[in-house]
């Protein structure tokens, strides 16, 4: 489907590694089969599932916020961090 996405995982001592390309960049994964959890759980599938959909870049076209202020953070920063949020809530 022309996605950007790069992962070539290798495999050292039952430590599978890969990286993720998405729209904020890319995030760097680990998993070990010994490990009952990772330190990004599945958010990088997450956000590689946002991305390949077009889920995240239509999200932010379509938000309503608008900042005048010279110190505003992006509306993608904000946004991705409403996901980082929502996606550590028990």
């Amino acid at each position: 489907m022309g996605s950007d996405t790069t992962t070539k995982p290798t495999t050292r001592d039952r430590l599978i590694q890969g990286s993720i390309k998405t729209d904020l960049g890319t995030l760097h994964w680990d998993f070990s089969e010994h490990t009952p959890i990772t330190l990004h759980g599945h958010l990088p599938f997450f956000a590689q599932f946002m991305q390949v959909g077009n889920l995240f870049s239509g999200w932010v076209e379509d938000c309503p916020l608008a900042y005048s202020s010279n110190n505003a953070p992006k509306i993608k920063d904000v946004l991705g961090t409403i996901v980082l949020l929502w996606s550590h809530q028990s």
